[in-house]
């Protein structure tokens, strides 16, 4: 029975991942999305684009200003809460800019944008667990700044944050969010979730 299980396992793969593999152009547009945030944030966070930017700025400069205290004394994950949001508000910036273009087929792409509440019971759960952070999907014309009215409905991902390197525990405990997630949408067939350990 369980070879039997292992065989079709193995078989669907090939097809599950062709089903769910991005088309060709969008892994270079991914590509090319990375470095150019990357050294925007670089450039953000040190000043060099002056004013062009303030809130562009600040939130770079929200989360440069975090680093340096990972891991210091008095410092709790609540802390990363805020320049952990600031990131995907700092991306969904550059995604909308780049695919709000002339002449740029838009409807297909999204933003990904963190509700405006953390480390809290979500609407949806059977339980009484609080996800850290949770991130939703907008079109792509969508307002940048934090979505209001989290629930599980609504959720794309849940982000889960640990000071220690206790990987195991927190996919456990992702896990766990993401049957929520599952029992909630009935349509989704692969729930994501991201850790961000040893903070």
């Amino acid at each position: 029975m369980v070879s039997n299980l292992d065989g079709l396992i193995t078989d669907n793969c090939p097809a599950v991942w062709a089903h769910s593999r991005p088309p060709s152009n969008m892994l270079g547009i991914a590509e090319d999305l990375t470095n150019e945030v990357q050294q925007a944030l670089e450039d953000d966070c040190q000043g060099r684009h002056g004013d062009q930017n303030e809130e562009l700025q600040g939130l770079a400069q929200e989360f440069f200003r975090w680093l340096p205290r990972v891991g210091t004394q008095g410092y709790n994950e609540k802390t990363a809460y805020g320049p952990i949001q600031a990131v995907f508000v700092y991306v969904a910036h550059f995604v909308q800019h780049r695919f709000q273009r002339p002449r740029v087929e838009a409807k297909s792409y999204r933003l990904i944008l963190p509700f405006d509440q953390t480390n809290f019971v979500m609407h949806g759960a059977d339980d009484a667990t609080r996800p850290d952070i949770a991130i939703c999907s907008r079109p792509i014309d969508t307002v940048v700044e934090h979505q209001p009215n989290a629930c599980y409905q609504d959720t794309f991902l849940i982000v889960e944050v640990k000071r220690a390197d206790h990987f195991g525990g927190v996919v456990d405990q992702l896990g766990g969010y993401d049957l929520h997630l599952l029992r909630n949408q009935c349509d989704v067939r692969y729930p994501i979730g991201l850790t961000i350990c040893g903070t």
